[in-house]
Protein backbone atom coordinates (compact mmCIF):
# COMPACT_ATOMS: atom_id res chain seq x y z
CA UNK A 1 0.00 0.00 0.00
CA UNK A 2 1.27 3.42 -0.65
CA UNK A 3 0.76 5.13 2.49
CA UNK A 4 2.21 2.32 4.29
CA UNK A 5 5.22 2.43 2.23
CA UNK A 6 5.38 6.13 2.93
CA UNK A 7 4.93 5.40 6.62
CA UNK A 8 7.79 2.97 6.56
CA UNK A 9 10.17 6.16 4.89
CA UNK A 10 9.00 7.71 7.83
CA UNK A 11 10.24 5.71 10.46
CA UNK A 12 13.56 5.04 8.37
CA UNK A 13 14.23 9.00 8.51
CA UNK A 14 13.68 8.78 12.37
CA UNK A 15 15.93 6.38 12.50
CA UNK A 16 18.46 8.13 10.69
CA UNK A 17 17.78 10.92 12.08
CA UNK A 18 18.94 10.82 15.44
CA UNK A 19 15.38 10.77 17.33
CA UNK A 20 15.95 7.04 19.26
CA UNK A 21 19.47 8.61 20.74
CA UNK A 22 17.33 11.79 21.50
CA UNK A 23 14.84 8.99 23.37
CA UNK A 24 17.28 7.91 24.97
CA UNK A 25 19.15 11.07 26.83
CA UNK A 26 16.05 12.06 28.03
CA UNK A 27 15.82 8.80 29.54
CA UNK A 28 18.90 9.16 30.84
CA UNK A 29 18.64 12.69 32.53
CA UNK A 30 15.31 11.24 34.02
CA UNK A 31 16.81 8.32 35.34
CA UNK A 32 19.46 10.87 36.72
CA UNK A 33 16.97 13.00 38.47
CA UNK A 34 15.38 10.43 40.05
CA UNK A 35 18.46 9.42 41.72
CA UNK A 36 19.31 12.74 42.85
CA UNK A 37 16.02 12.97 44.17
CA UNK A 38 15.75 9.91 46.20
CA UNK A 39 18.91 11.25 47.98
CA UNK A 40 17.09 14.94 48.79
CA UNK A 41 13.67 13.24 49.80
CA UNK A 42 13.22 12.67 53.06
CA UNK A 43 9.55 10.73 52.72
CA UNK A 44 7.99 9.21 50.13
CA UNK A 45 11.17 9.14 47.84
CA UNK A 46 9.78 6.70 45.56
CA UNK A 47 6.06 8.72 44.76
CA UNK A 48 8.17 11.29 44.36
CA UNK A 49 10.33 10.27 42.13
CA UNK A 50 7.63 8.24 39.79
CA UNK A 51 5.44 11.63 39.32
CA UNK A 52 8.84 13.94 38.43
CA UNK A 53 10.44 11.61 36.37
CA UNK A 54 6.84 10.91 34.74
CA UNK A 55 6.06 14.48 34.28
CA UNK A 56 9.70 14.89 32.97
CA UNK A 57 9.57 12.45 30.27
CA UNK A 58 6.15 13.04 29.13
CA UNK A 59 7.26 16.65 28.30
CA UNK A 60 10.35 15.27 26.74
CA UNK A 61 8.24 12.95 24.30
CA UNK A 62 5.21 15.94 23.30
CA UNK A 63 8.59 18.29 22.69
CA UNK A 64 10.63 15.49 20.50
CA UNK A 65 7.98 14.39 18.15
CA UNK A 66 6.62 17.96 17.61
CA UNK A 67 10.29 19.12 17.06
CA UNK A 68 10.86 15.94 14.37
CA UNK A 69 7.84 16.26 12.69
CA UNK A 70 8.06 20.07 12.09
CA UNK A 71 11.68 19.72 10.96
CA UNK A 72 10.94 16.89 8.80
CA UNK A 73 8.22 18.83 6.92
CA UNK A 74 9.52 21.47 6.56
CA UNK A 75 13.08 20.20 5.47
CA UNK A 76 10.69 18.34 2.72
CA UNK A 77 9.06 21.61 1.99
CA UNK A 78 12.57 23.55 1.40
CA UNK A 79 14.14 20.88 -0.58
CA UNK A 80 11.36 20.65 -2.88
CA UNK A 81 10.49 16.96 -1.99
CA UNK A 82 7.32 17.67 -1.42
CA UNK A 83 6.46 18.72 -5.31
CA UNK A 84 8.45 15.89 -6.41
CA UNK A 85 6.27 13.74 -4.11
CA UNK A 86 3.13 15.31 -5.63
CA UNK A 87 3.76 14.63 -9.04
CA UNK A 88 4.03 11.06 -8.65
CA UNK A 89 0.44 9.10 -9.09
CA UNK A 90 -0.64 9.63 -5.47
CA UNK A 91 -3.70 11.21 -4.19
CA UNK A 92 -2.79 13.96 -1.35
CA UNK A 93 -4.63 12.07 1.40
CA UNK A 94 -2.50 8.94 0.63
CA UNK A 95 0.79 11.01 1.11
CA UNK A 96 -0.97 12.59 4.03
CA UNK A 97 -2.26 9.51 6.07
CA UNK A 98 0.98 8.20 4.94
CA UNK A 99 2.95 10.42 6.93
CA UNK A 100 0.78 11.35 9.33
CA UNK A 101 0.70 7.40 10.21
CA UNK A 102 4.52 7.20 10.02
CA UNK A 103 4.73 10.32 12.41
CA UNK A 104 2.12 8.68 14.76
CA UNK A 105 4.21 5.13 14.66
CA UNK A 106 6.73 7.31 15.86
CA UNK A 107 4.91 8.53 18.91
CA UNK A 108 3.85 5.37 20.00
CA UNK A 109 7.24 4.34 19.86
CA UNK A 110 8.43 7.32 22.27
CA UNK A 111 5.86 6.24 24.57
CA UNK A 112 6.93 2.79 25.27
CA UNK A 113 10.68 3.94 25.62
CA UNK A 114 9.31 6.55 27.90
CA UNK A 115 7.02 3.71 29.87
CA UNK A 116 9.71 1.52 29.96
CA UNK A 117 11.88 3.16 33.14
CA UNK A 118 8.66 3.99 35.30
CA UNK A 119 8.26 -0.14 35.68
CA UNK A 120 11.06 0.42 38.63
CA UNK A 121 8.60 2.71 40.93
CA UNK A 122 5.09 1.56 39.30
CA UNK A 123 3.29 -1.92 38.50
CA UNK A 124 2.82 -3.47 34.52
CA UNK A 125 -0.64 -2.36 34.65
CA UNK A 126 -0.50 1.44 35.64
CA UNK A 127 2.49 1.83 33.36
CA UNK A 128 0.91 0.37 30.51
CA UNK A 129 -2.06 3.04 30.89
CA UNK A 130 0.57 5.34 31.56
CA UNK A 131 2.13 4.91 28.05
CA UNK A 132 -1.63 4.80 26.19
CA UNK A 133 -2.28 8.26 27.32
CA UNK A 134 0.79 8.77 26.60
CA UNK A 135 0.58 7.12 22.74
CA UNK A 136 -2.42 9.24 22.09
CA UNK A 137 -1.44 11.99 23.32
CA UNK A 138 1.73 11.75 20.61
CA UNK A 139 -0.27 10.80 17.86
CA UNK A 140 -2.27 14.10 18.46
CA UNK A 141 0.55 16.16 18.51
CA UNK A 142 2.31 14.67 15.80
CA UNK A 143 -1.17 15.43 13.39
CA UNK A 144 -1.34 19.28 15.21
CA UNK A 145 2.30 19.98 14.10
CA UNK A 146 1.93 17.85 10.50
CA UNK A 147 -0.92 20.77 10.08
CA UNK A 148 1.08 23.84 11.24
CA UNK A 149 4.27 22.64 9.22
CA UNK A 150 2.00 22.37 6.32
CA UNK A 151 0.53 25.67 6.89
CA UNK A 152 2.80 28.10 8.46
CA UNK A 153 5.86 26.63 6.28
CA UNK A 154 7.97 28.01 9.45
CA UNK A 155 10.14 25.82 11.95
CA UNK A 156 9.76 28.02 15.61
CA UNK A 157 6.21 29.47 14.52
CA UNK A 158 5.05 25.92 13.71
CA UNK A 159 6.37 24.55 17.67
CA UNK A 160 4.91 27.36 19.14
CA UNK A 161 1.69 27.01 17.56
CA UNK A 162 1.77 23.04 18.70
CA UNK A 163 3.40 23.78 21.75
CA UNK A 164 0.11 26.15 22.42
CA UNK A 165 -2.40 24.25 21.30
CA UNK A 166 -1.25 21.32 23.69
CA UNK A 167 -0.70 23.41 26.53
CA UNK A 168 -4.47 24.71 26.05
CA UNK A 169 -5.64 21.22 25.50
CA UNK A 170 -3.68 20.09 28.74
CA UNK A 171 -5.27 23.03 30.92
CA UNK A 172 -8.37 22.66 29.53
CA UNK A 173 -9.84 20.78 32.38
CA UNK A 174 -8.74 23.64 35.07
CA UNK A 175 -10.34 26.08 32.88
CA UNK A 176 -13.89 24.28 32.78
CA UNK A 177 -13.60 24.16 36.70
CA UNK A 178 -12.96 27.48 37.60
CA UNK A 179 -15.56 28.70 34.63
CA UNK A 180 -18.03 26.07 36.93
CA UNK A 181 -16.79 27.47 40.03
CA UNK A 182 -17.77 30.71 38.73
CA UNK A 183 -21.00 29.68 37.35
CA UNK A 184 -22.11 28.16 41.14
CA UNK A 185 -20.52 31.27 42.50
CA UNK A 186 -23.02 33.55 40.37
CA UNK A 187 -25.59 31.20 41.28
CA UNK A 188 -25.64 31.51 44.48
CA UNK A 189 -25.32 35.04 44.64
CA UNK A 190 -28.02 35.40 42.62
CA UNK A 191 -30.36 32.87 44.89
CA UNK A 192 -29.16 34.86 47.98
CA UNK A 193 -30.37 38.44 45.98
CA UNK A 194 -33.48 36.72 45.83
CA UNK A 195 -34.17 35.31 48.77
CA UNK A 196 -33.41 38.77 50.62
CA UNK A 197 -35.81 40.40 48.06
CA UNK A 198 -38.46 38.16 48.86
CA UNK A 199 -38.23 38.47 52.84
CA UNK A 200 -37.89 42.27 52.52
CA UNK A 201 -41.00 42.01 50.13
CA UNK A 202 -42.60 39.63 53.55
CA UNK A 203 -41.63 42.24 55.94
CA UNK A 204 -43.04 45.37 53.81
CA UNK A 205 -46.79 44.50 54.68
CA UNK A 206 -46.27 43.90 58.26
CA UNK A 207 -44.65 47.13 58.82
CA UNK A 208 -47.17 48.63 57.26
CA UNK A 209 -50.07 46.95 59.15
CA UNK A 210 -48.31 47.56 62.12
CA UNK A 211 -48.08 51.23 61.55
CA UNK A 212 -51.87 51.62 59.93
CA UNK A 213 -53.20 49.69 63.73
CA UNK A 214 -51.10 52.48 65.70
CA UNK A 215 -52.73 55.32 64.34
Amino acid sequence: MPAAILARFVLLEARRGGLPWLAVASIAVALALAAFLSQVAVTGSLALQASIVAALLRACAVFLIAAHVASSTLRELNDKELERMLSLPLSRSTQYLGRLAGFALCGIALAVACAAPLLLWASAGTVALWALSLACETALVAAAALFFSMTLAQLVPAIAATAGLYVLARSMAAIQSIASGLTLLNLSSSLRFMITGVSQASRAPLSSRRSSSGS
